[in-house]
């Protein structure tokens, strides 16, 4: 991954690194007080007064106490290990999902279904329609947006002409709304098809679905009617 650039880090930076991860342990008072770090409150507040870090020791001992990497504290990345950094920059995964998958190495068996899922066919079919639905649901959110601003056009239109042309651009943002509300219903049955086939380890052939005849159907029925219940 791209770390930070030792130039763009400089020695306070460091130390607010530092005195954000003890606030998120405790106090420094009691941090310090701790028999684990030999460096006292003082001496840390001298080098954030100094402009300058503490020794390398004290520094592997405060990474050792807040189970975090020393590559952290020094802000060369921005997650608490270089290996989430390094997962999250070559995946875009979220920290607390990384954490989740790192944690399943304690369960060999978790780790081992989550392996397999991931070479899985259905399970692969599954991740691609959820995006697909999450899609077409999204684009249709996006037009529903811009049907409302082409209504409130219509409403202050003067003159036919001008609520003719509106009427008209509201009736194509509306079919093109329902084509892609058809898409997400069909996409959640192809979803339906393949989880089952995950779940009772058949492995057959997902059906096939024609979905250039169900839009032509679709278009045949539709695309050219004019919606006249909002006019």
């Amino acid at each position: 991954m791209l770390y930070n650039l030792i130039d763009d880090v400089d020695d306070n930076m460091v130390n607010e690194r530092i005195k954000d991860a003890i606030s998120e342990w405790g106090t420094l008072e009691s941090f310090f007080n701790s028999p684990d770090i030999h460096y006292s409150r003082q001496a840390f507040n001298d080098c954030v007064r100094k402009g300058k870090i503490p020794p390398l020791s004290v520094l592997l001992e405060i990474a050792k106490k807040l189970n975090c990497d020393m590559g952290y504290l020094l802000c060369e990345y921005n997650e608490r290990h270089h290996v989430i950094a390094d997962v999250k920059e070559a995946t875009g995964l979220e920290t607390e999902v990384i954490n989740i998958i790192l944690n399943m190495k304690n369960s060999f068996l978790k780790l081992s279904i989550l392996n397999e899922l991931l070479q899985d066919d259905y399970f692969l079919a599954i991740i691609d329609l959820l995006y697909m639905a999450d899609y077409h649901r999204e684009k249709g959110k996006e037009l529903n947006n811009i049907e409302d601003r082409v209504r409130s056009d219509y409403d202050a239109a003067e003159t036919p002409e001008e609520k003719a042309k509106f009427k008209k651009r509201y009736c194509d943002y509306r079919n093109e709304h329902r084509l892609h509300d058809a898409n997400v219903l069909a996409n959640c049955y192809r979803l339906t098809t393949a989880f089952s086939r995950l779940i009772d380890k058949r492995y057959k052939p997902l059906p096939e679905i024609n979905t250039s005849d169900i839009e032509a159907r679709w278009k045949q029925e539709h695309i050219k009617k004019e919606d006249h219940s909002l006019f």
